[in-house]
C-alpha cells in the first residue's frame, strides 16, 4: 500500500490538507477561468474576435500562448520560488487559458448559439467531478500513465494544429476521442495529488488538474460545436 496512507486505507492528516488546499485553490481558478472568458468575451470587439477564427492567425495565437503556459508552468512548478511568485504564474495561466478559449467560443456562439458555453461547461465539471471523486474514493494510482498520455497529446496537438492549417475537418470520432485522452488525463492529474505532491505543492497540483480539465473542456465544446 501507498506510504501516504494509513493500514485502513484512510488519509493522515497531512495527506488530506493537500488535497483539501487544492482542490479549494482549483475552485478559485476554475470561478476565475469562467469569469475572466466571459469579461473578455463580452468586452472583445467583434473586429477582433472574428480574424481569430482564421485557421492561420488562430495556429499563432494557440502556439503562442502554449509557449508562455508552458514558462508560467514551469514557474508554478519550481518549489524553490515563492508562493507569491508561483500563484502569480498560475493566474496568469488562467489568464492565456481565458484568451485560448476566445476564438473557440466565437465559433460556438455564430454556429450553435450562447447556450453552448453553459452545456460544456456543465458537462465538463460534471466529468471532471466524477473522474476526480472516483480517484480520490477509491486512491487508485494512475502515475504510471504517463509517458502514455504525453505522448498521445503532443500527436493530438499535431493533428489538431494540422487540420487548422489545411483546413482538413477532423471527425466526431477524434473529438470524442480527445474527450476519452482529457478524462485519462484528470485521472491522471487526480491521482498525482492523491500518491505524489508533497504537502507544500498545492500550486502545481492545481495547475495541473485545471490544464486537464481545461483540455477537456475544450474539446467538450467542439464536440458540441459540431
Amino acid at each position: 500500500m501507498n506510504t501516504y496512507f494509513n493500514s485502513d486505507g484512510t488519509a493522515p492528516p497531512k495527506r488530506s490538507r493537500i488535497i483539501e488546499r487544492t482542490m479549494g485553490l482549483f475552485a478559485l481558478v476554475l470561478a476565475a477561468h469562467t469569469g475572466l472568458t466571459y469579461l473578455l468575451y463580452a468586452l472583445a470587439p467583434s473586429n477582433l474576435l472574428s480574424p481569430l477564427t482564421n485557421p492561420y492567425i488562430l495556429v499563432g495565437v494557440v502556439m503562442a500562448i502554449l509557449a508562455a503556459s508552458g514558462a508560467v508552468g514551469f514557474l508554478a512548478h519550481r518549489s524553490s520560488i515563492s508562493k507569491p511568485i508561483q500563484l502569480a504564474a498560475l493566474g496568469i495561466y488562467v489568464l492565456l487559458e481565458a484568451v485560448l478559449f476566445l476564438p473557440l467560443i466565437q465559433i460556438g456562439v455564430e454556429t450553435v448559439g450562447l447556450g453552448v458555453l453553459v452545456k460544456s461547461s456543465i458537462l465538463s465539471a460534471s466529468l471532471f467531478a466524477g473522474l476526480a471523486g472516483y480517484v480520490f474514493h477509491t486512491k487508485a494510482d494512475f502515475t504510471s500513465w504517463d509517458r502514455y498520455i504525453f505522448a498521445s497529446l503532443f500527436g493530438a496537438l499535431g493533428l489538431t494544429l494540422l487540420a487548422l492549417l489545411t483546413g482538413f475537418h477532423t471527425s466526431v470520432l477524434f473529438s470524442g476521442g480527445m474527450v476519452v485522452l482529457g478524462s485519462i488525463w484528470v485521472l491522471y492529474d487526480a491521482s498525482n495529488l492523491v500518491h505524489r505532491y508533497g504537502e507544500d505543492e498545492y500550486i502545481a497540483a492545481t495547475m495541473d488538474l485545471f490544464s486537464s480539465f481545461a483540455f477537456t473542456l475544450w474539446h467538450i465544446l467542439r464536440l458540441i460545436i459540431r
